[in-house]
């Protein structure tokens, strides 16, 4: 699974874009440093065009992301500045 933010774009429109093979249900979270959940959506990935996730409501600040599928987890920190 690859992760990425358009660096260009992500001032003006924060769009986070995952890439996933076919297959389980993608969950995708977003925390904050409180363990507060800011965001929330599941995906059934058909294909392994990328997903975009907006994060446009999320203020500036260090938040945590966590992906899961299947018995597959990972997380990454997510640095939002405006």
């Amino acid at each position: 699974m690859e992760q990425r933010a358009t660096p260009k774009d992500f001032l003006r429109k924060p769009y986070l874009h995952l890439s996933a093979t076919a297959g389980p249900l993608l969950r995708v979270a977003v925390f904050d440093v409180n363990g507060r959940e800011l965001f929330y959506g599941e995906f059934n990935p058909t294909t392994s065009s990328p997903l975009s996730l907006n994060l446009e409501h999320l203020p500036s600040g260090c938040y945590l992301l966590r992906v899961v599928s299947g018995p597959y987890w990972g997380s990454t920190k997510l640095l939002i500045t405006r």
